[in-house]
């Protein structure tokens, strides 16, 4: 084990002789990367086990009722302990549990109230109608979890994975389970069989609480012994003797390798039968095999990490691409991970082609043995960026290792330590030799045995599932018949008035508000340098040090840059496009080109570079070059447009996105980036494009250049630095040489989205388009009006609060929507920069309905038939300040909403969102957090007043437009809706012909083969 341990100790882990009642310590173990100490605590009596890893950081994290019997106290009293309610997922293995509240004052009072929903939930007959599945007054299926359903089952994503996992586990797995649920199936479950189920598992000793963040050990035992174990006792959750650890111990265990390689042809839903996908899995390491599975991870970076990796180079970075993008997943499971292999947009002529040259050409990498230079170039830049995630996110980086330990690690802890020990596992992998990595590399990739599934696109197969819903929907109705469709809608409505029911005040009084005062922001000093100009002396307020250490440098730039200093807690030749990508790799963290900032300022173009601190001379120079010194190589843009070329047909079989573009085809003009970067755009740019690089390629280079000298005009270009610019001995000065020759100009105004918004979108009203989606069965829909605009409007405090009361997990847009089943998600976006309302449903199963009951809860509220309690108004202002306080969590987030540099080419930033208030929004640097004051001073009566002025009319269809996504089965009903509330309907056609290739499939014949 190497010395050089940079920030991670080896201590000798011993197990700690401690306890705090009937919690005894069962590990603790520090890990040193900023000064995270990890603990295991288990209750003797119960079996409750309890993961701490404490370190300093406002927003905490952990992993998930008899005593508060009503629907929604438990998000209510979520949002009033500054959080933004409640999430859950479920793999194939665990179901989470998540929270994050801003301090440990709140998370405290809310831990045994969560607590209590996880192991003593209700489960009504009433919710489980709303939240499953029910049948609606017309004789359609509903119910949140079965619309999320619609729009998942028939994806080729969902399809491919569910036929793997029944390819390569044995009758009676536990992994061969679609985890959301199978349609058919949701039809019939009871919940009975919910209760059941949730008797069975939920169970103490079957859960663990992990706990990321800044909290008091003593404090948090504390509620542990003397709130959740009482009732643990009071309801005899005692470990059997005969208990069985789920997985390790079950049938699930006896999983076995293949024996011979195995192939199958899934079918899903699709229009355009020009691409499909392809999904190989292999057997991988041990899930405690923490090396290996380490090495695993860095050899499939090395393979598949960037446009010169083996893999990337083979299948994807031609002008014939096999694919355009290849993912390797190491899941863990039982005995041995399962190593996924997905490549995403295959042609469907070639989908069988590839599995056989991925083999061919794994193997050849392992003759060819390992490029140990590069090797080592990938292990530095994922232990960067491991480092980087810790900064950033570190509460999912140690809760992702913590699920896996729980699960298939030792059972009292003895795995955890080595888990933890990520860093270590880097120094020790930087030592190995070629052989050692050519022999993983044929371990898990050549020499064993695999599965793979082909996803393969069928038009016919979209026709027959559309025909075949519409007959059992029909057959359904008919059985129902009349009388039984009005006992499902009276069914339904007793189980909306039951699940609505009010929440006594009695539960938010005895729930303290935490005292926002107690937060602790990051400090953060911001300083511009104006182009061609000195440092103002003394600079900004409070930002006297850096405005010292700046002066200190003499060099005086001739454009702007806007400095941001917070305290961290951690060229002239030609090169070739591959030894390009090889040195960012080398010489940076990460690397990004993207338009706008934050969800706003499309029109910019940013380029953001991520690295060290002691390579801060080195980005500025990789920046100008970039962007100045970067060549236009024919064979390169062939290669880049035939890779966008063939990722069309997956990016417009998703609703969402299909919805978004045909919302910006409505709202904005051709000359948006909007218009031009969205799907819809690029299905007939693209092949222009790749005509035109047939015909005239010099012309595209042209166009290119023109492209590029519109971009870097001198007018326009913003630079901004963030991070710890105290440690920079020459800040200035490295400007100066990096960029010696752009001349001093007066800058141009700040460009807006909203001068390019279309007529419609200047005065929305009337207009709908909708469109047919064969690949999805539910609907996804944007309703649209104007509003106030400008970042400093004086309405914005009571628009942003009357926002959040609508928006909250279990407010008023929740409760009659997604309580209701319409919809997976419905929500109100405002854009104050074109000043928009939008209102949205995601995965919808009646989204003409949705509408109408949101239009319900809007106008009922604006006009006091519906009454908003001080107690939820309190709440929502607690939720808001969550939503500020994890935006400026960690110094690359808090730099980048202070950092107030407009920019057009340039973020050297840690964040990604690296622009900020001052330069863009025009607003005060502190305007984020000085907005908290403001927030609280909102009343009922200006919400109320804001709701009737403002948000009612996004539901009037003289002052809106509409953009709709649908399955085919679902479109006439949502036209006939929209068309009689006053809305004129114009049906948008999705172009499918985007490749003159034949698209014929002529794939083997002696494959199984499946369709759904």
């Amino acid at each position: 084990m190497s010395q050089n341990l940079n920030m991670l100790a080896v201590d000798t882990v011993d197990t700690i002789a401690g306890s705090f009642g009937n919690f005894d310590l069962l590990r603790k173990h520090p890990l040193k990367i900023r000064d995270i100490t990890m603990y295991k605590w288990r209750s003797r009596i119960t079996g409750l086990n309890v993961l701490h890893l404490d370190y300093q950081g406002e927003c905490l994290v952990f992993m998930g009722s008899e005593k508060y019997p009503y629907k929604g106290v438990l998000d209510n009293l979520a949002n009033r302990a500054f959080s933004e309610g409640t999430n859950a997922w479920t793999d194939t293995d665990h179901t989470c549990y998540t929270i994050e509240t801003v301090g440990q004052e709140g998370f405290l009072q809310l831990l045994p109230v969560y607590a209590d929903h996880i192991l003593y939930p209700t489960i009504t007959d009433h919710a489980f109608l709303t939240e499953v599945h029910h049948i609606d007054g017309k004789g359609h299926n509903s119910g949140v979890v079965y619309s999320e359903m619609q729009g998942r089952e028939n994806t080729p994503g969902d399809l491919m994975a569910l036929r793997m996992a029944r390819l390569v586990n044995s009758s009676g797995s536990a992994y061969r389970s679609e985890t959301g649920g199978l349609m058919a199936a949701l039809r019939v479950l009871t919940a009975q069989q919910i209760r059941d189920y949730h008797r069975k598992y939920y169970v103490p000793h079957n859960l663990c609480l992990i706990i990321c963040g800044s909290v008091s050990q003593q404090s948090l035992l504390q509620v542990l012994q003397t709130e959740i174990e009482p009732s643990i006792v009071k309801h005899a959750f005692f470990k059997p003797h005969d208990w069985r650890r789920p997985f390790l111990e079950t049938p699930t265990a006896h999983r076995i390798h293949l024996t011979e390689s195995k192939k199958q042809i899934v079918e899903f839903p699709e229009e355009d039968e020009v691409a499909g996908e392809v999904l190989v899995s292999l057997p991988g390491s041990s899930p405690t095999d923490y090396l290996t599975g380490t090495a695993v991870e860095i050899l499939a970076s090395y393979l598949t990490s960037s446009p010169v990796a083996p893999l990337n180079k083979e299948f994807i970075e031609t002008s014939t691409p096999l694919c355009t993008d290849i993912s390797i997943v190491e899941n863990p499971r039982v005995k041995f991970c399962d190593l996924d292999i997905y490549a995403s947009s295959v042609p469907t002529d070639r989908l069988s082609e590839f599995d056989v040259r991925l083999r061919k050409t794994l193997k050849e990498i392992a003759d060819k043995s390992v490029d140990m230079v590069r090797m080592q170039l990938v292990i530095d830049r994922e232990r960067r960026q491991f480092l980087s995630r810790i900064e950033s996110s570190g509460g999912d980086v140690f809760s992702a290792v913590a699920i896996s330990d729980f699960l298939y690690g030792a059972w009292d802890g003895t795995d955890l330590p080595n888990a933890m020990n990520q860093l270590v596992h880097y120094n020790e992998l930087s030592r190995w030799s070629a052989d050692q990595w050519n022999d993983v590399l044929r371990k898990y990739f050549v020499f064993s045995h695999y599965a793979v599934v082909y996803g393969k696109p069928s038009v016919k197969l979209a026709g027959k599932l559309e025909a075949k819903e519409r007959d059992r929907v029909e057959k359904q109705v008919a059985k129902l018949g009349a009388d039984g469709l009005v006992e499902r809608t009276k069914l339904l409505e007793t189980a909306q008035a039951y699940n609505e029911r009010m929440i006594p005040q009695e539960y938010f009084n005895s729930f303290r508000l935490p005292n926002v005062q107690n937060i602790s922001w990051i400090t953060v000093q911001s300083m511009p340098h104006l182009h061609g100009q000195p440092l103002k002396e003394g600079g900004h307020m409070g930002n006297a040090e850096l405005s010292e250490h700046l002066s200190q440098d003499p060099a005086v730039p001739p454009y702007y840059i806007e400095y941001s200093h917070v305290k961290l807690l951690t060229t002239t030749e030609m090169l070739s496009h591959e030894d390009v990508i090889n040195r960012l790799e080398n010489e940076t963290v990460s690397y990004e080109i993207s338009l706008g900032l934050d969800g706003y300022f499309s029109q910019y173009v940013r380029v953001s570079i991520n690295v060290e601190a002691s390579k801060y001379d080195i980005a500025l120079r990789w920046l100008h070059d970039l962007i100045y010194g970067s060549i236009f190589d024919k064979d390169r843009i062939q290669i880049t447009a035939a890779k966008v070329q063939q990722s069309l047909p997956e990016l417009k079989r998703d609703g969402n996105t299909v919805v978004s573009s045909l919302f910006g085809r409505m709202q904005y003009s051709s000359s948006s980036t909007v218009q031009a970067a969205s799907i819809l755009n690029q299905l007939e740019f693209i092949s222009r494009l790749m005509q035109k690089l047939k015909s005239a390629p010099e012309t595209v280079i042209q166009d290119l250049e023109t492209f590029r000298d519109s971009l870097t005009r001198t007018q326009g270009l913003r630079f901004g630095v963030t991070g710890n610019v105290l440690a920079q001995s020459n800040p200035k000065e490295s400007w100066l040489r990096a960029f010696p020759s752009i001349d001093c100009v007066r800058l141009d105004p700040i460009p807006s989205a909203f001068d390019t918004l279309s007529p419609l979108g200047l005065n929305p009203g009337k207009q709908a388009f909708v469109m047919s989606l064969p690949s999805i069965e539910s609907a996804y829909t944007v309703h649209s009006t104007k509003t106030i605009r400008g970042f400093d409007h004086v309405d914005f405090p009571t628009l942003r609060v009357s926002l959040e009361v609508l928006n909250a997990t279990e407010g008023f847009l929740w409760r009659v929507i997604r309580g209701a089943g319409l919809a997976y998600s419905a929500y109100i976006i405002l854009d104050l920069e074109v000043g928009t309302l939008s209102f949205s449903t995601y995965r919808s199963s009646s989204p003409f309905r949705a509408y109408q009951e949101a239009k319900n809860v809007v106008h009922d509220l604006a006009y006091g038939k519906l009454a908003l309690e001080e107690s939820m108004l309190d709440s929502c202002k607690s939720a808001i300040v969550y939503a500020v306080a994890k935006r400026v969590s960690t110094p690359g987030k808090a730099v980048s909403l202070f950092l107030n540099s407009r920019i057009t080419l340039l973020n050297l930033a840690k964040a990604l969102t690296a622009l900020g208030n001052e330069t863009l929004r025009e607003v005060p640097a502190s305007h984020t957090t000085d907005l908290l004051e403001q927030y609280q001073k909102v009343t009922v009566q200006d919400v109320v007043a804001c709701i009737r002025k403002y948000i009612l009319p996004i539901f009037d269809p003289e002052r809106s437009f509409a953009a709709v996504v649908s399955s085919p089965a679902k479109l006439e009903d949502i036209i006939q809706g929209l068309e009689s509330v006053g809305f004129l309907v114009e049906r948008q056609e999705l172009l499918t012909d985007i490749d003159d290739g034949d698209s014929d499939s002529d794939m083997d014949s002696s494959m199984t083969y499946e369709s759904r």
